[in-house]
């Protein structure tokens, strides 16, 4: 080559041509550096669900059950097996909850699907329920596997003919998923479905109201669902809902809320289409149903409280599982069958939760992924002193000595109660805490009535869906005071009344004595039963006994049981 004058004039236009491509590379990196700064983020806060172990079991709803453990690979899952009509042969359903829930919330299903005929059998999903955190973001791909798991570990009962999988918004992914891949699935029902997780993480950056405009927002949520997925190898089609449903063959039930403010309808839709077209279009061989439910006014949990979604629900699995009842008997059954709420019901999705350790602003999710890129349990707090911190619950119980806290940091909730009486000295003492708590302007204002006959216990146990521990109950102690409901009612009545209640359990506690509280529903037939004055109210009922299982009062406290510090406690001012 030949060097010229204008060669070089040429060279230095190339250099210049070089500078300003680099210069638009370095503006390109820069908004892609964020995204990615975001995406971690957003994985470290939205990857790792806190689990919530289960408040109440089988048991308590007056439901038969067997304590089962699932496995899913190497994780070990527990769960509950609820036989119906006596442990004779016919159809079972899978259970799956949803996102930072447990299997007791799938509880009110179970009832009225025990109700119509149906065995159940319900998992704590990986990372949730009485199951330790995960080291690697849960997915809707973990909610496939397990959801998988529960139905094999369904089928595999000699009770069970043949089964179905019913799922709640993750859990419905999961139950989708788990239908695409094993034929065996005669039938899915999903509740509250997200279609897809492109359209899940951007509608979690809708709910947490980050103010990001969608010209960003979408391609945002597309890179970060890649980086979410990539430390289990997910890939996005594989784990999309409208990509497994399209797949499968059997027949599906999907239901929405209309009012669904989480998972907004319109995903009912998407998902329903794609069944639909695979149909239709030949993409699969199949003449099954695809049939959908829009409750009125429904919002993204507790649908089951609709007599109408039980019915459906039932009528839909007797047809296509073959009985045990007609589908018009069992949708009967099923619709007179009460399904309550579990009480403290199923937690918010804490990455955009509007409380404290939710998705709030960028800022906040860069300041908490430079502390902890990556969280396989809960944060250790950050504004109490460096020797005061501790992040588990049983750094919790080590950081601190003597009976109170000992009493207050390893106390657990025991509703099986050993069958013997409380020894009388420990019946006083409980008392007498109760008469020693602090109350508003020392007003005192509260009676105990005790409760020591077996009889008069059943009774009790029958005032509340939960109350039914009472019937198991050494003693039994209703809480009374004026009524809280009152116009003139100050609210210190019940504060007062916690801190009398709360006295009397770690005074128990202490004692090697378990308990629990009922919350009475009955009111006219607990003042039959109590015998209270008409101006006076009882809203709660303590149980106490000792444990059915001794181990439970040595027992090390579950970890990841208590929210982290840095989500409760503020410095100064909010």
């Amino acid at each position: 080559m030949r060097l010229t004058g204008e060669g070089c004039a040429g060279s230095d236009r190339g250099m210049g041509s070089l500078k300003r491509a680099g210069l638009a590379a370095a503006l390109a990196a820069a908004p892609l550096g964020l995204a990615y700064r975001f995406a971690l983020t957003y994985r470290a806060r939205a990857g790792y669900p806190r689990p919530h172990p289960p408040l109440i079991d089988p048991a308590d709803l007056g439901l038969p059950f067997e304590s089962v453990t699932v496995t899913a690979g190497d994780v070990h899952l527990p769960g509950w097996f609820i036989p119906a009509r006596d442990g004779l042969p016919g159809p079972g359903v899978a259970l799956v909850h949803g996102w930072e829930s447990a299997r007791d919330r799938t509880l009110p299903n179970a009832l009225f699907l025990h109700a119509a005929g149906f065995h159940c059998l319900t998992i704590d999903v990986r990372g949730h329920g009485e199951n330790a955190a995960e080291e690697l973001p849960v997915s809707a791909g973990e909610f496939g596997r397990d959801a998988l798991a529960a139905f094999e570990g369904l089928i595999a009962r000699p009770e069970v003919t043949v089964g179905a999988i019913f799922g709640h918004s993750m859990g419905a992914i999961g139950a989708i998923l788990a239908g695409a891949a094993d034929e065996r699935v005669a039938a899915i029902v999903a509740t509250s479905t997200p279609a897809d997780p492109y359209r899940l993480t951007r509608q979690t950056f809708r709910l947490a109201k980050l103010p990001i405009p969608d010209p960003i927002a979408v391609p945002l949520a597309w890179f970060t669902t890649r980086v979410y997925l990539h430390p289990r190898g997910h890939d996005v089609r594989d784990i999309s809902a409208t990509s497994a449903i399209a797949r499968y063959t059997g027949p599906v039930l999907l239901v929405h809320g209309q009012d669904d403010a989480v998972v907004p309808v319109s995903h009912l839709g998407r998902l329903a289409r794609a069944a639909r077209n695979a149909r239709a279009g030949g993409a699969v061989l199949s003449t099954a149903p695809v049939e959908t439910l829009v409750i009125a006014g429904g919002q993204h949990s507790w649908l089951y409280e609709d007599p109408g979604y039980r019915a459906t629900i039932a009528r839909f699995l007797a047809r296509h599982l073959g009985g045990p009842l007609s589908p018009d008997e069992a949708a009967r059954i099923a619709e007179a069958t009460p399904a309550q709420r579990i009480p403290d019901g199923e937690q918010r999705f804490t990455a955009v939760a509007a409380t404290p350790g939710g998705l709030r602003t960028f800022a906040d999710l860069a300041r908490r992924a430079r502390r902890a890129p990556r969280r396989s349990g809960p944060p250790g707090p950050t504004i109490l002193p460096p020797t005061n911190r501790g992040s588990a619950d049983v750094s919790d119980q080590d950081s601190a000595s003597g009976p109170v806290w000992t009493a207050i940091s390893s106390r657990r909730v025991i509703r099986a109660f050993a069958d013997r009486p409380l020894e009388p000295g420990h019946l006083e003492r409980i008392v007498r805490a109760g008469r020693r708590a602090n109350s508003s302007k020392n007003l005192q204002r509260w009676s105990f009535i005790v409760c020591l006959d077996r009889e008069h216990l059943r009774e009790l146990s029958t005032l509340g869906p939960w109350a039914g521990h009472l019937a198991g109950a050494a003693v039994g102690i209703a809480l009374v005071t004026p009524d809280p409901r009152a116009a003139d009612a100050p609210l210190s009545i019940l504060f007062d009344l916690g801190q009398a209640a709360d006295s009397m359990m770690l005074a128990a506690w202490e004692l090697g004595v378990g308990s629990v509280p009922a919350t009475v529903y009955d009111h006219d037939r607990a003042r039959d039963l109590l015998g209270y004055p008409a101006d006076l109210h009882c809203e709660y009922l303590l149980s106490f006994g000792y444990p059915a299982d001794p181990a439970d009062l040595t027992r090390a406290p579950r970890s990841g049981g208590r929210k982290a510090i840095d989500d409760l406690v503020h410095l100064e001012r909010w």
